[in-house]
């Protein structure tokens, strides 16, 4: 026998009761502000929209600027823990292209214990406190595509001994790489310079 399911419009009704329900818990909870003192009852009743809008902005805007200088240390310190790895890929690179060995590139580039691998979230934080956030959001994003290509095409050296032999084999996918990851490492050193 089958189970007659919902129409999604029947469904949605089910969801407006319960938001409502929600809600006036929640207004219930603000009226009596008994529960938000220990030992007297606030002098003041609970405060209305504009009241707990001005109390978060307050409270986050004064938050802000310590949060924001933590922020910057540990994307700069990041931002050269990515460049140090950058430097360690491209100076092993001969070795890496000689035994067609892409996944060490893009191990080096996207796993989750690589440096490099984090660079987008850690910097994404911080772009508005760079010296020129314009141009620090542009070198982030440069950077993104750069690494995302050189995984790619450090994806496809592994595929790549079809059609033309010439073009189509591990080492021209390989330096292709390479030089995305200059591209990457380039764009590493303008952001540390934006930071600074």
């Amino acid at each position: 026998m089958a189970v007659p399911r919902a129409s999604r419009g029947q469904s949605r009704l089910w969801a407006l009761p319960l938001l409502l329900l929600s809600l006036l818990s929640l207004r219930s909870l603000l009226a009596s502000a008994t529960w938000l003192s220990l030992s007297q009852p606030p002098a003041l009743s609970a405060p209305g929209r504009r009241g707990v809008l001005a109390l978060t902005v307050a409270v986050a805007g004064g938050m802000a600027p310590a949060r924001a200088a933590t922020s910057v240390d540990a994307a700069r310190q990041q931002l050269q823990d990515a460049q140090k790895a950058l430097d360690e890929l491209l100076a092993g690179y001969e070795s890496i292209k000689k035994n067609k060995s892409g996944d060490i590139v893009r191990n080096g580039l996207k796993a989750s214990t690589s440096p490099v691998a984090q660079v987008q979230k850690t910097c994404e934080a911080v772009a508005s406190s760079a010296s020129d956030p314009g141009v620090f959001q542009d070198a982030l994003e440069e950077f993104v595509e750069a690494v995302d290509n050189a995984d790619g095409l450090a994806y496809s050296s592994g595929y790549a001994n079809s059609g033309n032999w010439q073009v189509n084999n591990p080492a021209n996918y390989l330096e292709q790489a390479r030089s995305q990851i200059k591209t990457a490492a380039k764009d590493i050193k303008t952001m540390l310079e934006l930071l600074a």
